[in-house]
């Protein structure tokens, strides 16, 4: 269980990724009406960030424990 905890951040990440992902797939297809306002939202670029600032952060961690 604490090793699954400490993927939590990077797994979070990737779930608020792929539900904006398949948002704007439904968007399109018009199966479902999103806001103007989260599509011009680049979601999967700031997830991508915050995942390498999450790796970075727990690479650093690492090093200093050693």
């Amino acid at each position: 269980m604490k090793r699954f905890v400490s993927y939590l951040p990077e797994v979070s990440v990737f779930l608020v990724s792929l539900v904006s992902l398949i948002s704007w797939i439904l968007n399109d297809l018009g199966i479902l009406n999103v806001p103007d306002w989260y599509l011009s939202l680049n979601i999967p670029t700031i997830a991508l960030f915050i995942m390498m600032m999450i790796l970075i952060y727990k690479e650093e961690k690492k090093d200093d424990a050693q």
